[in-house]
């Protein structure tokens, strides 16, 4: 986010690093800080923070490649919200093994014939400002208790997020929508 913005502004990269670092210090404050989980697991959360910001240059090079993986946890969150829309329900190993299977070929086809194919600067305003109005309309109800629909909160972004970035070849949207993910894989979790 640091260099786009620097880019945007015609700066330097090194100007806008403060973004990331800072973004990092305020989640592994926060972390620290919490009284609700243990010491251990507080200080394994704020490592994993800080290891992903110094390694994320390495990360965003293979951003394409874990579209894939991250498809098998998209899928699990499918199946608990959308599918069964219960966490109390049994794990249906051999649909999630199914939906898993659908979702490679879906990532493999899309990286191989749509990857970038609405790149251009004017399609990725578009997308962008679509996207972000969206944002701004699913948040005013971010867990669907009024429309009481899955699709029209921020965590469908989880869903459909790696597409979006790889039809405008824009990595920012796939880790943006990963965040979502990580949420939705929480509550899955929990």
């Amino acid at each position: 986010a640091g260099a786009g913005i620097a880019k945007l502004f015609g700066a330097s990269p090194k100007a806008f690093e403060l973004l990331p670092a800072a973004t990092t210090a305020a989640w592994s404050w926060t972390l620290l800080r919490t009284k609700q989980a243990p010491v251990a697991v507080r200080l394994v959360a704020t490592g994993a923070v800080v290891l992903a910001h110094s390694l994320r240059d390495r990360f965003s090079k293979f951003w394409r490649t874990a579209t894939l993986f991250t498809g098998f946890l998209e899928m699990l969150a499918l199946q608990v919200y959308v599918i069964n829309k219960s966490i109390r329900k049994p794990l249906n190993v051999s649909q999630l093994l199914g939906l898993v299977a659908f979702r490679t070929a879906i990532g493999v086809a899309a990286q191989r014939f749509l990857s970038g194919c609405i790149a251009s600067t004017p399609a990725r305003v578009v997308t962008n400002t679509v996207l972000g109005a969206w944002m701004l309309k699913a948040t005013q109800d971010p867990f669907g208790i009024k429309s009481r629909s899955t699709f029209s909160t921020p965590y469908s972004l989880s869903f459909f997020g790696w597409l979006l970035a790889l039809l405008t070849d824009q990595p920012w949207i796939y880790f943006y929508s990963g965040g979502f993910l990580a949420s939705m894989t929480q509550g899955v979790a929990h």
